[in-house]
C-alpha cells in the first residue's frame, strides 16, 4: 500500500510541473508558433514568399546567447508628433515603435531625405521616456514591427548578403519596466527569384 501511495505522489507531483505554467506576464517565447501568426499573416512575409517561389521560409531558433541584450528606457523624450501616422503604437497606446523618423530629414519643398541606416525607437509616452532599440546599417531593413500586446512586440529585420541571398532575424521583445529584453529569436533566409 504504502509503494502505491509513493507512486501516486509521484506521479502527481510530475503531472503538476510539467501543467505548471509561469503565472508572470511574460509571453512563453521557447516556439515559434506562438507568433508564426504575426509572421506569416503580414503582407512583408506573403511579398517575400513570392519573391522567393516557396511556399514558407524556414526559421532557427536563436539560442540564449543571442539573445542577452537589454536596453535601458532613458529620460530623454524625442517623439516627434508630426510622424504619428508611421508609428505604431501599443495597443493601449502608452508606448509607441518609431521605424521611421531616424536618419530623416525633410527639405524645404516637402522631400524626404533618408540616411542609408535605420533603427527602431521605443517611446513610453506615459513616463516620457525611449531607447535606441536597434540600428541597422545600409545593408539591412526593417521589414516588420509589431505589437503583441502592451508589453511584448516583435520585429523582423533583414540583411542582404548578396543581391538574390537575404538573412532575416526575427526578435521578440519585452518591456518591464524601465527594460526592454529580447526574450525569444529566430533566424531564416531566402533566396531571391531572378526579376
Amino acid at each position: 500500500m504504502k509503494k502505491i501511495s509513493y507512486l501516486l505522489l509521484v506521479l502527481s507531483m510530475t503531472l503538476l510541473f510539467s501543467c505548471y505554467k509561469d503565472t508572470d506576464n511574460r509571453p512563453t517565447l521557447d516556439d515559434y508558433k506562438i507568433y508564426k501568426s504575426f509572421i506569416e499573416d503580414s503582407s512583408w512575409y506573403k511579398n517575400l514568399l513570392q519573391k522567393t517561389g516557396k511556399d514558407k521560409i524556414v526559421f532557427r531558433k536563436l539560442d540564449d546567447s543571442e539573445l542577452k541584450d537589454t536596453i535601458t528606457m532613458e529620460d530623454k523624450f524625442i517623439y516627434d508628433s508630426k510622424f504619428e501616422d508611421k508609428y505604431i503604437f501599443s495597443p493601449d497606446k502608452n508606448m509607441i515603435l518609431d521605424p521611421y523618423s531616424y536618419g530623416l530629414e525633410i527639405s524645404d519643398s516637402g522631400e524626404e531625405l533618408r540616411d542609408a541606416d535605420t533603427a527602431l525607437f521605443l517611446y513610453d509616452t506615459k513616463n516620457k521616456k525611449s531607447a535606441p532599440v536597434f540600428y541597422i546599417g545600409p545593408s539591412g531593413n526593417i521589414e516588420l514591427v509589431s505589437w503583441i500586446n502592451d508589453t511584448s512586440f516583435i520585429t523582423v529585420t533583414s540583411d542582404h548578403e548578396t543581391e538574390q541571398k537575404m538573412n532575416f532575424t526575427i526578435l521578440v521583445y519585452q518591456i518591464d519596466k524601465d527594460k526592454i529584453s529580447k526574450v525569444s529569436g529566430f533566424s531564416g533566409e531566402a533566396f531571391l527569384n531572378e526579376l
